[in-house]
């Protein structure tokens, strides 16, 4: 995700990094950036850890996911400490982040003060052109994406890896399939 690339680009030797995460949710460890757990089933939050770890004086401070208006002020005074804050909130755009961060009630003020950059990213599969496969809409899924029917002649799905051509005299059943295409490795 954007998040952990972000948290990766920091030259460790530089900064030191902190990450205060709920312990409840499995997220991906970000190497040499420590993870200070608090339990969100306890009706724990980010503010139960964060004075601990402020009191450590570290250059960047990382919160995966924002749930309370106080954890927002609370990192809303570090970058007066010279401090980097990177939070997380999702949301479908950049417009929706930052409108869910002031639904939370935190001090709107300080939050625009301080508020640097909003990142929003969309992940897009693409089809290798070697093993995509052809396949007809249905009426049921053109009427559902709001498509008139026939104005889309042909969708494409993942397919099975293109064969190789078979030699002359050669039984299909001698060859082994291939299981992964040798194009996109299965990607």
């Amino acid at each position: 995700t954007s998040y952990n690339a972000s948290i990766r680009t920091i030259d460790r030797y530089l900064r030191s990094v902190v990450s205060v995460e709920d312990s409840t949710k499995e997220e991906e460890e970000v190497e040499n950036a420590p993870i200070t757990p608090y339990d969100g089933s306890q009706k724990e939050s980010p503010v139960t850890v964060l004075p601990k770890l402020i009191r450590t004086y570290p250059d960047v401070i990382c919160v995966r996911r924002l749930v309370n208006a106080e954890t927002v002020d609370l990192l809303c005074d570090q970058p007066a400490l010279e401090r980097l804050v990177i939070m997380g909130v999702s949301a479908k755009d950049c417009v929706e982040a930052v409108m869910r961060v002031l639904a939370l009630k935190c001090d709107r003020k300080k939050f625009i003060k301080n508020l640097g950059v909003v990142i929003n990213q969309r992940l897009v599969r693409m089809l290798c052109e070697h093993c995509k496969q052809k396949y007809p809409p249905t009426p049921q899924l053109l009427k559902q994406l709001g498509v008139p029917q026939g104005s889309i002649p042909a969708f494409y799905r993942q397919g099975p890896p293109p064969q190789p051509p078979l030699e002359e005299g050669q039984d299909p059943s001698e060859v082994e399939p291939v299981t992964i295409c040798p194009q996109c490795n299965g990607i």
